[in-house]
């Protein structure tokens, strides 16, 4: 999948109650298709998340579409620079990706 212009994933710096869209060309060249999105992303709370690798302080990160529907939301931790838990929502259902490791080097 290819994007136009490059999907901004966070605005810096990012603030509990802070808001911006996006919108985005996918062209996805295997079925030669393209998809206008736009998404209403926004940081709705600082939370303590709890994954494998320990618990963090995070932004909860929310991106809606026009709609309303949720279609994604990561929790993004300062401490590490990465997101430590996101959660995509698809029609057949949830995909969840957390971070199993981490060391301070």
């Amino acid at each position: 999948v290819r994007s136009t212009p490059a999907e901004p994933r966070y605005v810096w710096p990012l603030a509990v109650g802070k808001q911006w869209e996006t919108k985005v060309q996918f062209e996805r060249q295997l079925q030669r298709t393209t998809e206008e999105l736009l998404r209403v992303i926004r940081v709705e709370a600082w939370e303590a998340v709890t994954v494998p690798a320990g618990t963090f302080g995070a932004f909860h990160i929310v991106v809606k579409d026009p709609t309303g529907r949720t279609t994604s939301e990561a929790w993004f931790a300062p401490v590490v620079s990465q997101i430590v838990k996101d959660n995509v929502y698809f029609d057949y259902g949830v995909r969840e990706r957390v971070l199993l490791e981490y060391k301070l080097k």
